[in-house]
């Protein structure tokens, strides 16, 4: 397994959001899987809608941040003018221009992030965004607190009476 570092605050996947450095707690992945990946790599919640269906609000992305060059298939955490966080499809318009391309077009606008003087897109890529899980922890808990398992009328499982005991002489 190897060990990545949850850090604190969260990126968009939808308005920026600023993400601090700072480890919450660690995910493992499969080392077969991720050893031909950087040791560079972070993880971080995503809260927004705008690029389901492929990465769910809620998400947990995992970050390489050595892998900051730009291609038309690959998603990437990326910093705007403000300092906060979202996570795009980028496309290189020109030297001065950038546009952040939503999955969800149908309710999210392309953006556009204009460049200063002097700066390259890579200089605001934090990484490509390389695993993207959900914990089911949190659907677990959600499931409990919503019907039928939330509802006070239905019960608990601890309500339920338990089984009368087995008669010996009816076993094999």
């Amino acid at each position: 397994m190897i060990p990545v570092p949850v850090v604190s605050g969260n990126i968009a996947a939808g308005n920026a959001r600023i993400v601090d450095d700072s480890i919450m707690s660690w995910l493992f992945l499969p080392k077969e899987e991720f050893a031909r990946r950087s040791s560079n790599l972070v993880a971080v919640q995503l809260f927004g809608r705008s690029m389901e269906p492929e990465i769910s609000d809620r998400s947990v992305a995992v970050i390489d941040r050595n892998d900051r060059v730009v291609t038309s298939d690959a998603i990437f955490a990326i910093r705007d003018i403000d300092g906060g966080c979202t996570v795009k499809r980028v496309e290189v318009l020109d030297a001065d221009h950038v546009a952040l391309i939503p999955s969800n077009r149908s309710q999210f606008k392309v953006e556009f992030l204009k460049l200063e003087p002097g700066e390259s897109v890579t200089d605001r890529i934090i990484g490509r965004v390389v695993w993207v899980g959900q914990s089911f922890i949190r659907g677990t808990e959600a499931a409990e607190d919503s019907p039928p398992y939330g509802r006070p009328d239905v019960g608990l499982a601890k309500d339920i009476p338990p089984p009368p005991p087995k008669n010996p002489e009816d076993s094999f």
